[in-house]
């Protein structure tokens, strides 16, 4: 995985001065991978969703030119498709035809359950593998 660089950024829009991750949000709100949530907070210390995780990989997908293409239609295969938010399908699409996230049983998408270590680890995993530096 490529590293994206941070150069001044500004997170005062953003609430979390003085935390552990400051550093880290600021790197990913400059390069458009953080948005915070439509209120204008950030939620660190919020539990991250399945489908949180793969709208941020999706992002950083983007900026490093990857193959973002996929159809709706790849989510039509999981019980669960209409609990997914709107703003994550596109992403989740993504992930589902590229091979980087999998249901949970009863073939659930889970989209709004938090993703555990395991899972992280696995996408990112099978990110690095589809997508080489």
């Amino acid at each position: 995985i490529r590293d994206l660089t941070v150069t001044g950024v500004q997170t005062c829009a953003l609430p979390i001065s003085g935390v552990y991750y400051a550093d880290a949000v600021a790197w990913g709100v400059e390069n458009e991978l953080l948005l915070g949530y439509s209120n204008g907070m950030f939620g660190g210390g919020d539990a991250l969703t399945r489908e949180q995780m793969v709208v941020v990989l999706y992002r950083y997908a983007r900026q490093q030119n990857a193959d973002l293409s996929a159809s709706p239609a790849a989510l039509d295969a999981f019980s669960d498709r209409a609990a997914l938010s709107d703003w994550a399908a596109p992403a989740m699409a993504w992930a589902v035809k590229h091979g980087l996230i999998q249901g949970r049983g009863g073939n659930a998408l889970a989209p709004l359950a938090t993703i555990t270590r395991s899972e992280a680890a696995a996408i990112l995993e099978r990110y690095a593998q589809k997508f080489p530096a």
